[in-house]
């Protein structure tokens, strides 16, 4: 198991485009994250930078976090496809690993990036919070809980991925494929099914794992205090829902998981590489 780390760690590192996507990764997450947290915008008493408080900072940067996902998602794209076109897989295949060695190889390379992702996020909140002009109430950790739903979202836009590559082959047409099903393809397709069962695709289940936290219910306490503001809109703002909650949430999303990691191995094990 080390050596299959260790040859996947020197192939991975091995590549410029990887520390490229990295790099844009890292540099527009923590740009987008601190322009947010100091963006003073009040239109009429509804004040932005409340998203970055104490009470939602964590949820906020998690919703920031989760955009920057289909970077990592091409990311293990180019670097199966890559596996591909190379015939790197048939030479480690001939060099005496398995197929499960193979898919053990990739898991774990979305594991590291995985964790890359939560220590990035961590990093970047703890900053935000011990810079900003902004009283910080109650504990540094309230509602880190979703930066472990983010962690558990980037292993099921990553292992998508994955089964994409695997599918496709080809790096451009993957992508292509990849990002049309997550813009256009099942939104399209969630038009056509009955209410309710659409919460159940898989682009719905991984996106909504981390919505921005109680922008609307921030929203509706500051229009409260706004002079002409109806009270049925704010209240409709509070009660506002979409999708499933976020403990029904997490085992279908890991169970699409699941599924995505078994049919990347019936992929690997039954195609000709």
């Amino acid at each position: 198991m080390k050596s299959v780390l260790k040859i996947e760690m020197l192939k991975t590192l091995g590549y410029p485009i990887f520390w490229a996507i990295i790099l844009l990764h890292a540099s527009f997450f923590v740009l987008v994250v601190l322009m947010g947290a100091n963006l003073h915008i009040n239109i009429q008493e509804v004040h932005i930078f409340r998203l970055f408080s104490s009470n939602y900072m964590w949820g906020t940067i998690a919703w920031i976090a989760s955009w920057f996902n289909l970077l990592l998602a091409i990311l293990i794209i180019v670097l199966t496809s890559n596996e591909l076109t190379y015939n790197t897989f048939r030479k480690q295949i001939l060099d005496g690993l398995n197929r499960n060695q193979l898919i053990t190889g990739k898991l774990a390379v979305i594991g590291s990036l995985t964790a890359y992702v939560i220590i990035i996020v961590t990093i970047t909140g703890f900053t935000v919070s011990l810079t900003s002009s902004e009283p910080w109430a109650g504990s540094y950790l309230n509602g880190y809980k979703y930066v472990m739903v983010l962690g558990i979202q980037s292993i099921a836009y990553m292992s998508l991925a994955f089964l994409a590559g695997l599918l496709f082959r080809n790096t451009a047409l993957a992508i292509v494929a990849y990002l049309l099903y997550f813009i256009i393809a099942e939104p399209f397709i969630r038009l056509l099914i009955p209410s309710g069962v659409d919460s159940f695709f898989p682009v719905k289940i991984i996106s909504n794992l981390t919505p921005a936290p109680d922008f609307l219910g921030i929203l509706a306490s500051d229009l409260s205090n706004v002079q002409g503001i109806d009270p049925n809109t704010t209240q409709q703002l509070q009660t506002a829902h979409d999708g499933m909650a976020l403990s029904a949430s997490l085992p279908v999303c890991a169970g699409y998981i699941i599924l995505f990691v078994v049919l990347s191995g019936l992929l690997l094990k039954l195609r000709d590489l």
